[in-house]
């Protein structure tokens, strides 16, 4: 985000979308990227967690007026 409250609207995304949630890790990599992974006991329930949890992050960064893009990453 590149509000003057972007760090607030980046914080709260991650409580609402990612705080808690059993299976999903977030770590900061630098310049404004971030990494998530997530571990489940079988590759339907990973996606729909990892398809839910992106979702739900770019929804509110886009009602808010930041910016929340996706690239899956070769293992």
């Amino acid at each position: 985000s590149f509000a003057s409250d972007g760090i607030s609207q980046i914080k709260e995304v991650f409580k609402r979308v990612f705080d808690g949630k059993q299976g999903i890790h977030v770590i900061y990599t630098g310049a404004g990227t971030y990494q998530m992974s997530v571990k489940s006991n079988d590759y339907k329930s990973a996606e729909a967690i990892l398809t839910k949890a992106v979702d739900e992050a770019t929804k509110y960064m886009e009602k808010h007026a930041g910016i929340a893009e996706f690239k899956r990453a070769e293992a």
